[in-house]
């Protein structure tokens, strides 16, 4: 792999941003940082937005001094994606967008064993209409409730490869 990389692992509350990012950065030996991990506690996000990306940037850059490649398992909106691709692209780092997409029915369902507060539940479908995990600017878009996480991960790593032309 040539250069430096920061994936980014946008898509809705329970989609499997965290699952699928930190399985990827484990087969390309990078590192992941889950966003949650970074939030401004108490804060609504609209305040602590640019914080929480500058924090992520700060350990993103951190990691990149041992690692060629970070995952970021984070909800990315346009203000986000434009300050991360701005932000490393300067410093020589190319940002790629991974869109993890489900349907509400599929990521709350019952036999997924992952319950959700009506907070949460409200908020994954805010999330969908909004187009979390869908955006145009995506490098990669994965319907993560077609095909088992072993699968998807396997498509993901694939995909990623391609763009990274990196040789399998």
């Amino acid at each position: 792999m040539l250069g430096r990389f920061v994936v980014l692992v946008d898509g809705t509350i329970g989609v499997g941003k965290t699952t699928l990012g930190g399985q990827l950065a484990l087969r390309f030996g990078g590192t992941f940082l889950d966003g949650d991990d970074f939030k401004g506690a108490g804060r609504p996000w609209f305040c602590s937005s640019l914080t929480t990306c500058r924090s992520i940037r700060a350990a993103s850059v951190k990691a990149l001094e041992t690692d060629p490649i970070v995952f970021v398992g984070r909800p990315v909106r346009c203000m986000d994606w434009l300050y991360f691709k701005g932000q490393f692209e300067r410093m020589g780092t190319r940002v790629i967008l991974v869109g993890l997409q489900a349907s509400f029915e599929s990521l709350t369902a019952e036999a997924r064993g992952r319950t959700f507060s009506k907070r949460e539940r409200d908020r994954m479908a805010e999330m969908i209409q909004q187009g979390y995990g869908a955006r145009p600017y995506s490098d990669i878009h994965v319907h993560t409730d077609q095909e088992g996480i072993e699968r998807t991960v396997d498509r993901l790593e694939a995909r990623l490869r391609a763009i990274l032309d990196v040789r399998l």
